[in-house]
């Protein structure tokens, strides 16, 4: 359950929740099972906060930081094992908004017999900093680039 002056300090506006997680980095925010629901939550700093179950529901998490949040999995995950058709999920090892144990329940909550999940090292969010030929921004090289495209190539080949 969310710690209700955490709560109060992040609906005071993600200004004051900056200032607040600045001044006491000490404290590990509590923000299980809140609803957030359409909340402009535009740069607000999560990181190590404690995200589990909160409802992210329409919220505004453009440029968000999430880096080890935990937990990021809120219950409309539940519904994934409705999901009976193929389905491949791709992760960036190095993902900040995404955690990558996200991806992982999502995949063991999947019904689908017919389910992938492919986690490219060294990748982020946006896989084109893996993929783009020319200049990547992340650290994969090569033949790990190779091996993503080919992965997902394969995989919707086989469909």
């Amino acid at each position: 359950m969310a710690n209700d002056d955490h709560l109060l300090k992040l609906k005071t506006g993600v200004h004051a929740w900056f200032d607040w997680r600045e001044t006491h980095p000490e404290i590990i925010p509590d923000l299980s099972g809140a609803n957030l629901q359409d909340m402009d939550l535009h740069q607000a700093n999560f990181i190590g906060v404690n995200l589990s179950g909160a409802d992210l529901r329409r919220a505004d998490l453009k440029k968000a930081y999430l880096q080890k949040a935990i937990s990021l999995v809120n219950t409309s995950l539940e519904n994934a094992q409705s999901i009976k058709t193929p389905t491949l999920i791709l992760q960036g090892s190095d993902d900040i908004i995404v955690a990558q144990q996200c991806a992982k329940e999502l995949y063991a909550k999947l019904s689908s017999l017919d389910k992938k999940l492919f986690i490219l090292e060294g990748a982020g969010h946006w896989f084109h900093d893996a993929l783009c030929p020319v200049e990547p921004r992340s650290k994969c090289d090569s033949k790990e680039r190779q091996q993503f495209v080919l992965t997902v190539k394969k995989w919707l080949r086989s469909r």
